[in-house]
């Protein structure tokens, strides 16, 4: 076990693996920064479609969110990865704009494009231009922590959209379903961590080393 932890402190630069096996506690806290952050003033009686703007990391939060959601929500639920948002986006939308950096270019132009049409509309993201723009047109922004590469805060660009979808009434309630999931994954992580000498994340890393 020393070794590996010499060669984890050697290659892994970024400390992903303690980012993964933290990855827990970060769903925990995106949970409550859901629960914590202002509710957006949105009526969702006349939303006719959603649409999670985002790139990269930031729409892989979209993404799961879509995926659980795709039995319990009643509306058409997409993510855009584009310029502009899709054509039927209009007053009856809700457009959420997700960008971890805040900066990123195609998110920026979609929220120009959403707002240009009249959509409902709320950010998350850590801060840059995004959060400003937000702010200054008097949407609510979700802010969560920074420091992380995107593909790493995944449970910050998932778990507060979740939330916020809940609260303004999409979905049913989730905090005993989500609390539930937290406490399994904190459970099982442990079956994976390097100190545990006898673990199936080591033994497949063993048989794949060499061959890729």
């Amino acid at each position: 076990m020393a070794d590996l932890k010499k060669l984890l402190e050697e290659y892994d630069k970024e400390g992903m693996y303690r980012k993964i096996v933290d990855f827990p506690s970060q769903l925990e806290e995106g949970f409550k920064i859901g629960k914590d952050s202002a509710k957006p003033d949105i009526d969702i009686s006349g939303i006719k479609n959603i649409v999670v703007c985002g790139l990269g990391g930031s729409a892989i939060g979209g993404d799961l969110v879509r995926t659980f959601l795709t039995y319990r929500i009643k509306v058409p639920f997409q993510i855009c990865r584009h310029y502009l948002v899709p054509d039927y986006v209009d007053q009856n939308s809700l457009c959420i704009l997700s960008s971890y950096s805040g900066t990123t270019e195609e998110t920026l132009s979609a929220y120009n494009d959403a707002k240009a049409r009249g959509a409902k509309i709320f950010a998350v993201t850590t801060g840059g231009d995004l959060k400003k723009k937000a702010e200054a047109d008097g949407f609510t922004v979700v802010t969560i922590p920074p420091g992380f590469p995107p593909r790493a805060a995944l449970g910050y660009s998932f778990m507060p959209m979740l939330v916020m979808l809940s609260r303004l009434g999409f979905i049913a309630d989730l905090d005993d379903e989500i609390t539930a999931c937290i406490e399994f994954l904190r459970d099982n992580v442990k079956q994976y961590i390097i100190d545990k000498q006898e673990n199936l994340a080591i033994e497949v890393a063993n048989k794949m080393f060499g061959r890729l």
